[in-house]
C-alpha cells in the first residue's frame, strides 16, 4: 500500500529508539485520553475501531489501534506518527513547537487501548466537544429522568448525529485537504431510554413510550448514577425511569452507565 510504504521510508530511524520520557499514571491517562477525543476519535471512533463515516470513507481506512498492526510498534513509532503524520493517507501532521509531551501521553493511552473498557468508551464520548443536537439530546435525557416528556419515540437513539464542531471540522479539512461544511459522525455509543420493567444483576429491561422493549446486560464495568451521584444496581427499582450508555457487540447492548432521576432518589416513587 502506498501510505505504509510512505510511512515506513518516511519514519526517522532514529524513530525506533526513541524511549518514552512519560510515565503512565491515572492523571496522564485522563488528559490523553480527552486529547483523544478531541482530536483523534472523529476518525478512529471512540472505541478506537475506526469504525466512523470519516474513518470507513478514507483510504487508506484508519487502523484498529488495539491491534497488532499498531500495538507492535515502539512508542517511537508511534511517537513519530502522530507527530508527523503519514503521506498518502487521512493521517495528519500533530506535531509543533510544544506538542511532544501531548504526543508521548498519547503514546501511553494508545498502550492501554487494548484494555478499554464499555465505562471508558463512554467517558472518551463525554469528551468529545458537543454538537449542538448533541447538547439537546444530554437535555431531553434530563427531562425524561426527572419525569418530563422527551422528543424520544423509540427505546434507543445512536449517538453522535449532530454537526461536529468547528475544531473537528478543521482537523478533517487539514486531513483530507478538503472544504467540509457539515458533517455527521456515529461513534457507536447506543443511547437506551425507558422504564424498567425487570432487572437483575446481569441485565435491566426498559419498556419505551412506543411500547418497544429492550434487554441491556450489565457488567462489573457498569456504572450507576442518580444525578451526579454513584449508586448501586440494588438502588434501580422496577418502575424507574432510566437512560443507559450502551456498547454493542454481535446483537448484545451492555451497559457502561445508568442514570435514573435524582429526584426520585430524593423520596419520589418509581414511575
Amino acid at each position: 500500500m502506498l501510505a505504509a510504504y510512505a510511512r515506513d521510508i518516511a519514519m526517522p530511524s532514529s524513530a525506533k529508539t526513541l524511549k518514552n520520557p512519560i510515565r503512565l499514571s491515572l492523571y496522564v491517562q485522563h488528559g490523553a485520553m480527552a486529547h483523544f477525543a478531541d482530536h483523534c476519535a472523529v476518525c478512529h471512533a471512540d472505541n478506537d475501531s475506526g469504525q466512523t463515516m470519516f474513518g470507513k470513507g478514507m483510504y487508506q481506512k484508519p487502523p484498529d489501534l488495539r491491534q497488532s498492526r499498531t500495538q507492535n510498534r515502539t512508542d517511537g513509532e508511534i511517537f513519530s506518527i502522530i507527530e508527523n503524520g503519514i503521506r498518502m493517507s487521512g493521517m495528519p501532521a500533530f506535531g509543533g513547537a510544544d506538542t511532544a509531551d501531548d504526543s508521548w501521553k498519547l503514546v501511553n493511552f494508545i498502550r492501554h487501548l487494548p484494555q478499554l473498557t464499555p465505562a471508558e468508551e463512554t467517558q472518551i464520548e463525554s469528551l468529545s466537544p458537543k454538537s449542538p443536537e448533541e447538547l439537546q439530546e444530554e437535555k431531553d435525557e434530563e427531562q425524561f429522568l426527572n419525569g418530563g416528556d422527551s422528543s424520544a419515540k423509540t427505546a434507543t437513539r445512536r449517538n453522535g448525529k449532530g454537526s461536529l464542531t468547528m475544531r473537528r471540522v478543521l482537523v478533517l479539512m487539514v486531513a483530507l485537504g478538503i472544504f467540509v461544511g457539515v458533517a455527521y459522525a456515529h461513534n457507536g455509543i447506543q443511547h437506551v431510554m425507558g422504564t424498567v420493567t425487570s432487572i437483575t444483576d446481569s441485565s435491566i429491561t426498559v419498556k419505551a413510550s412506543d411500547g418497544s422493549t429492550l434487554t441491556v446486560l450489565l457488567t462489573g464495568d457498569t456504572k450507576y448514577f442518580s444525578g451526579t451521584e454513584t449508586i448501586t444496581v440494588k438502588e434501580i427499582k422496577i418502575g424507574d425511569r432510566v437512560v443507559i450508555h450502551a456498547t454493542r457487540t454481535g446483537d448484545h447492548l451492555t451497559a457502561a452507565e445508568v442514570k435514573i432521576g435524582a429526584m426520585r432518589m430524593k423520596g419520589m416513587p418509581g414511575e
